[in-house]
């Protein structure tokens, strides 16, 4: 089962309730996860590298077209250029933002993962209710040891997608790990279920169960003597 909170503000993002504790908190693979904002970075290097070069083939153009209309070329290519840098570098530093709120955090009891700066998302699965868990990597997250995790539940063939994960194999042991000690401790209770409705018959009490009252030792013998 999936749930999904999103808020703007209040909530601790970092709170948890009472005995969940954190044993991992892990991002996805900067490099991989921000590699449009590598590809926006480098062609903003590359227009800075060839500005002088655009300008002065603008120049060229402008001279042959002067004698049919008068354009200021030089400068609206100018402008553009820069307007298209400054556009660019707005979406690399908005990607690498959403990189740094991005997180995958698993402790004792689920998955969870957190995205949102502003608009704050929290999507988890509680362990007993994972179905499955499958690793898909790419050539260039091979290289670079990570990949996407999906996790499965059984509630309408729902799931949830680590994307980006830094040694993918290694999260997914861990995973199969708190998945197999869960069900042993909800094994665990089922047993203790069963024995504690065996002893009262089915009935469940908060407190002690209530005593049968024992009759006299005298009476005992005394029905022993009749026989």
């Amino acid at each position: 089962m999936i749930v999904i909170y999103d808020k703007m503000f209040g909530t601790n993002r970092n709170s948890y309730p009472d005995g969940e504790k954190v044993i991992l908190r892990t991002r996805p693979r900067i490099f991989i996860h921000s590699k449009s904002a590598i590809i926006k970075i480098l062609f903003i290097g590359l227009l800075f590298y060839s500005f002088n070069s655009i300008i002065s083939f603008t120049v060229t153009i402008q001279s042959y077209l002067i004698e049919f209309v008068q354009i200021p070329l030089v400068q609206g290519v100018s402008i553009a250029i820069l307007l298209i840098i400054f556009f660019l570098i707005l979406w690399a530093v908005w990607d690498l933002i959403s990189w740094k709120f991005t997180e995958y955090i698993l402790t004792n009891q689920r998955i969870i993962i957190q995205k949102g700066m502003l608009n704050k998302k929290r999507s988890y699965i509680r362990y007993n209710k994972v179905q499955d868990v499958v690793i898909y990597q790419n050539l260039l997250e091979r290289i670079f040891s990570s990949g996407d995790i999906e996790i499965f539940s059984g509630h309408e063939n729902t799931s949830i997608i680590l994307e980006n994960i830094p040694q993918p194999y290694h999260l997914e042991d861990k995973i199969n790990r708190m998945i197999d000690q869960n069900l042993s401790y909800t094994q665990m209770a089922r047993e203790i279920q069963k024995e504690i409705e065996g002893e009262t018959n089915g009935e469940i009490y908060t407190q002690n169960p209530p005593r049968r009252g024992k009759k006299p030792i005298m009476e005992n013998h005394a029905r022993k003597f009749k026989r």
